[in-house]
């Protein structure tokens, strides 16, 4: 490690795991994966796209946004109230969710070039994806 400024540099070769979330600079990377394994149940399933539509309206307010970006996480934020309505049905199907999720995450990665943050928000919605034909079959 070596120091410059007020904060530490790693230089680092090869892999990394980081547990928790990265800040780098201004921009913070959250690290998601860790709860969204674990989903079994509807209501978990529920519990986690909430968490992401919290996200998605914090890097609302908190990033620098452009017309187009906020338009691209405002279509996210559509596809998870679809995804919401459709889990709330007496049976929901699996394949359905999927499909939508999936088109948040592309749109999600769109945009991640320009918001970091939006990487791991795209991962996310990559793995609640496939957690829906985990959790309601398809």
């Amino acid at each position: 490690m070596t120091k410059k400024g007020s904060g530490a540099v790693f230089n680092i070769k090869g892999n990394m795991e980081v547990k928790g979330d990265v800040i780098n600079g201004d921009k913070v990377i959250h690290n998601y994966g860790d709860n969204i394994v674990n989903i079994q149940t509807p209501a978990q399933f529920i519990s986690a796209l909430q968490k992401v539509r919290g996200e998605i309206t914090t890097l609302k307010e908190e990033a620098d946004l452009s017309p187009a970006q906020e338009s691209d996480l405002e279509i996210v934020e559509a596809k998870i109230v679809e995804v919401e309505e459709k889990v709330e049905k007496e049976e929901p199907n699996g394949e359905e969710i999927r499909k939508v999720l999936d088109d948040a995450k592309k749109t999600m990665d769109s945009i991640a070039g320009a918001i970091t943050s939006a990487v791991g928000l795209g991962a996310l919605l990559g793995q609640l994806a496939y957690m829906a034909t985990q959790v309601f079959g398809g």
